[in-house]
This record gives C-alpha cells, sequence and structure tokens, in this order.
C-alpha cells in the first residue's frame, strides 16, 4: 500500500503522466475497504498538544486542528512542541472524566 501512494504522488508530480490516469490510482485507492480496527480500539481521539485541542483520526494519524487537517507531526510543530519530533510523546489523549494519557506507548 505503501509503494502505491508513493507511485502515486511520484507520478502525480511529473509533467508526462496524464491527469486521467492519476484520477483513476486516487478513486481507486479510495475505493479500498479497510479492514476494522481492533476491538475497543476508537476511529477518533480527542488528543491535546501544549494546550491545544484537535481530534487524531486513528488510522489515517492525521489530526483535524480548527478548519483543516495535518499531520500529527505537523500539529505538534503548531503546538510549539516541533523540538521534541516525537508525536506521540508530545501528543496526549484526553478521556472522558478528564485524565490524560500519551498516546505512545513507549516514550
Amino acid at each position: 500500500m505503501l509503494l502505491l501512494t508513493w507511485l502515486l504522488r511520484h507520478l502525480a508530480s511529473t509533467t508526462y503522466v496524464p491527469v486521467s490516469f492519476v484520477t483513476i490510482w486516487k478513486s481507486w485507492l479510495q475505493a479500498i475497504e479497510l479492514i476494522p480496527l481492533p476491538e475497543g480500539v476508537p476511529e477518533v481521539l480527542h488528543v491535546t498538544c501544549n494546550g491545544r485541542s484537535g481530534l487524531l483520526l486513528v488510522r489515517t494519524q492525521r489530526v483535524q486542528h480548527g478548519e483543516s487537517e495535518i499531520s500529527a507531526s505537523k500539529f505538534e510543530q503548531v503546538c510549539g512542541k516541533g523540538d521534541a519530533k516525537k508525536w506521540k510523546c508530545s501528543i496526549w489523549t484526553e478521556a472522558e472524566d478528564g485524565s490524560q494519557d500519551m498516546v505512545g506507548s513507549a516514550c
């Protein structure tokens, strides 16, 4: 899957590839049915980093912050923790009871 994503990005950046080919690959990748997450793993997590909040999309490891959707490492940078370069240690999950825990367990 990573190879197909890389190929799509690489081909889209070149000038000799027809747009229709890129469009077909993008639609094919979007049409792939995702396997279910393990039991107990949510699709979305409420997260904070340095006082800023967002929604972590577990499958894509992207964060909805405000009106935009950015990578977790970019969210870490936006929140002022970019020097850490370990977003799983900088971004914390928020439970409904207010408790917080790191996203990564090996930090």
